[in-house]
């Protein structure tokens, strides 16, 4: 059942991507979102960094002392959206939770359909798990199709036999 709805949920982005990329909406929501959401300004105690190394774009977002990692994947429907729309509530987060946040600027459609964005997630994961964080270290979080592809992430590792995360959010 579950897999199901996810592949509903999947057929559905794909239609309406196509349709942007029709109507060349696609590059202009962009556009909209970053300006109005990208805040230079992170939350008091938190500093970013690109994160090095890893197979895919993605920047910390860190606050406090090391602790746990969650590893953050932005909402935007697979088609809008990035680590800097999403600073702010990655901040509030990490208020709470304290540690750091990997937080995956992962590729976009229509450009890229699925399953693109969910390999983005995985090698982002994996190379977490190579640079020695613990999968029990790892919580999973995203908003809205963010957290969708969580789910989607966490499926395919199970399938491919890797190690999961402490849990998906």
């Amino acid at each position: 059942m579950v897999l199901a709805i996810i592949k509903l949920i999947v057929i559905h982005n794909r239609r309406a991507s196509e349709k942007l990329v029709k109507t060349g909406d696609a590059v202009r929501m962009r556009e909209v979102m970053e300006q109005a959401l990208r805040n230079p300004l992170i939350r008091v105690g938190c500093r970013t960094e690109r994160a090095s190394g890893c197979p895919v774009p993605a920047e910390w977002v860190t606050r406090g002392k090391p602790g746990p990692v969650v590893l953050y994947l932005h909402g935007g429907g697979y088609v809008v959206g990035s680590p800097g729309t999403h600073r702010p509530l990655v901040a509030s987060i990490l208020k709470k939770t304290g540690g750091r946040a990997l937080v995956v600027d992962y590729r976009l459609a229509p450009e890229h359909p699925y399953p693109a964005q969910r390999d983005d997630a995985c090698a982002a994961y994996r190379w977490l798990l190579e640079s020695g964080v613990s999968p029990s270290g790892i919580a999973v979080m995203g908003d809205s199709a963010g957290g969708g592809l969580g789910l989607a992430m966490v499926q395919e590792l199970r399938r491919a036999g890797v190690p999961l995360p402490s849990g998906c959010v």
